[in-house]
């Protein structure tokens, strides 16, 4: 957790080029959502009022998603409803979808015509997708099995989800993703997997970001932790701009 105004919630929030969205409890007005330039410069804006979570930025920066857990604690498990707040005007928030069970880790795809989001309420969790603007139209379940933690291809022909320990993909093509591929496992592994916010990502050329696990089970503690202080300036010094 941060020590600056706002006490930042290190393991969930998300970044749009040069600013990241995140969930604080805020020493005034509440727990919500706030903003700030992701390299440190100026103020957190506050986004929203309320135990939410971010999820996911709009290709263009204007809207973000978040899990409102209302007046309920926000765990990995308990119900929550899927909203928007846009980042024009008086960041105005609206609910999307509105049930009694969970539904979280929600992603807007690259050309922004569909939202991905894992839910329980076939009684396991699965992945589903809707059409945005207008998401109460309609509605697919794209996990043939149980499925979590969404993900999309940079350039949206592909939807990637987790199964268990294995890593699924679902290609994406046709009108409605009635047209979509059947998910094909693509590889499995030891693989460091925890129910709630997403465990990997996926780079433009297509390489997997994952966590694997350690052979060696027998250290409880490990011999040493880095801390790495001014990554931003030696990023920029070795991958420099174009």
């Amino acid at each position: 957790r941060g020590s600056e105004s706002q006490d930042l919630e290190i393991g969930r929030c998300c970044v749009l080029h040069h600013r990241i969205a995140y969930r604080a409890e805020g020493p005034e007005g509440g727990p919500g959502i706030f903003m700030k330039n992701s390299d440190g410069t100026g103020s957190a804006e506050r986004l929203t009022s309320g135990r939410h979570v971010p999820s996911s930025w709009s290709h263009d920066g204007t809207r973000l998603l978040y899990a409102d857990f209302g007046n309920d604690v926000i765990t990995s498990s308990g119900p929550a409803d899927l909203a928007m707040v846009t980042l024009t005007g008086d960041h105005r928030s609206e609910s999307l979808l509105t049930t009694p069970v969970r539904e979280g880790n929600a992603h807007f795809s690259p050309d922004g015509r569909w939202i991905s989001y894992e839910a329980t309420e076939t009684g396991e969790r699965a992945i589903f997708v809707r059409p945005f603007p207008d998401v109460s139209s309609a509605r697919w379940r794209i996990s043939s099995a149980g499925g979590s933690s969404a993900v999309w291809a940079k350039d949206g022909h592909t939807l990637f989800y987790r199964s268990g320990q294995a890593i699924m993909a679902v290609a994406v093509r046709g009108a409605t993703p009635a047209e979509w591929g059947a998910p094909e496992k693509l590889f499995d592994g030891n693989y460091f997997f925890i129910e709630g916010p997403e465990m990997f990502d996926v780079a433009a050329d297509g390489r997997f970001l994952l966590l694997k696990v350690g052979t060696d089970q027998t250290k409880a503690t490990p011999d040493s932790i880095i801390v790495v202080q001014n990554w931003i300036e030696e990023l920029e010094r070795r991958v420099p701009a174009k």
